[in-house]
């Protein structure tokens, strides 16, 4: 039985890809800085410069997909899943803190009305990431206006998605955010060697990341892992500070054992747990200094999930002193 959600990367133009009559077309992600003329809702360009020659990520689903609008959300929906997209813009008025709680009011009022109301990842994208000292930094307001508009809500604290932020150009004006939502809640994966971020110490903001580390799904006798932007971090602590090498090869580390733990926890006979995640995905590896992209390929190579297509982009991590992060759909 194939996966609910097959994914590929192309070199081919975001146009060329949603010009071919595939009904099954999920989404495709094209990453450049210059923000296209499109309207076409399965189009989602990400504000972040690829480091290669693969230009877009293409989501296909096993089942045919019916688009539409709803308020300012556009969504791409088949049988299983649903990929949904926003974007608020930044100005002077909407500081990040409110335009991450307006969107996260946006998607829960969409989620609550929609046939897959539990989200399963969700990606966030906006500029300047770590500008700006201690609780006005701005991931750390990102992280405030989240929690502000999801504490209470049960969809969101039952299962906690997996999620990631990454910092975008500085001329990009808007808050992007895409996600991933289902018919039923997925499970919540956390690192044994990571503390979970709801937990995190009050040096992190006034109000900690809410993300779970990966998000496992299942359609059928398939299983899938959404796993988050996972970087060079033990317990909370940042670690090999000014060392991209040794960042990258903790960051794998981190991968690792979060794959484990995600093994152990499906529903699965041993002969499938020991295909689980072999049997295919893409990562995306974030990098903040272009310079470092030689070094991180190197290590990448001498590591099992080195085989994976990858996509290595340009963008800024939530953390300064970080200079990578990676993620997945296994």
């Amino acid at each position: 039985m194939k996966p609910c959600l097959q994914v590929n990367y192309s070199k081919d133009s975001a146009e060329s890809l949603l010009s071919r009559t595939d009904t099954n077309t999920l989404g495709v992600f094209e990453f450049s800085e210059t923000t296209p003329q499109t309207t076409d809702p399965r189009h989602v360009h990400i504000p972040l410069p690829h480091l290669g020659t693969v230009r877009c990520e293409v989501w296909q689903a096993s089942t045919p997909v019916i688009s539409g609008q709803y308020g300012v959300i556009q969504f791409n929906s088949c049988a299983d899943l649903t990929l949904a997209h926003l974007r608020i813009e930044l100005n002077a008025d909407t500081k990040i803190d409110t335009a991450t709680r307006d969107a996260y009011q946006h998607i829960l009022t969409f989620l609550a009305q929609h046939k897959h109301p539990w989200p399963l990842k969700i990606w966030h994208y906006f500029p300047a990431i770590t500008s700006g000292e201690n609780d006005d930094e701005q991931y750390r307001l990102f992280c405030a206006g989240r929690a502000y508009a999801t504490t209470d809500n049960p969809i969101i604290m039952t299962a906690i998605p997996a999620a990631t932020a990454v910092g975008s150009e500085s001329a990009q004006d808007h808050l992007l955010i895409y996600f991933l939502a289902g018919p039923e809640s997925g499970q919540m994966v956390e690192n044994p060697r990571q503390i979970p971020a709801p937990e995190y110490p009050r040096q992190y903001g006034i109000r900690s990341p809410l993300f779970s580390r990966g998000t496992l799904i299942s359609s059928g006798e398939t299983h899938q892992f959404l796993i988050s932007g996972t970087a060079s971090i033990l317990g909370h602590q940042s670690m090999h500070d000014e060392d991209v090498r040794a960042q990258t090869r903790e960051a794998l580390l981190n991968l690792t054992a979060l794959i484990s733990q995600g093994r152990r926890l499906a529903p699965l006979s041993r002969d499938q747990r020991r295909k689980f995640v072999r049997s295919g995905g893409v990562l995306r590896v974030y990098v903040k200094h272009s310079e470092d992209l030689i070094s991180i390929k190197d290590e990448l190579s001498q590591h099992p999930l080195g085989k994976l297509p990858t996509m290595y982009l340009r963008g800024d991590i939530c953390r300064e002193e970080l200079l990578l992060e990676i993620d997945g759909i296994f």
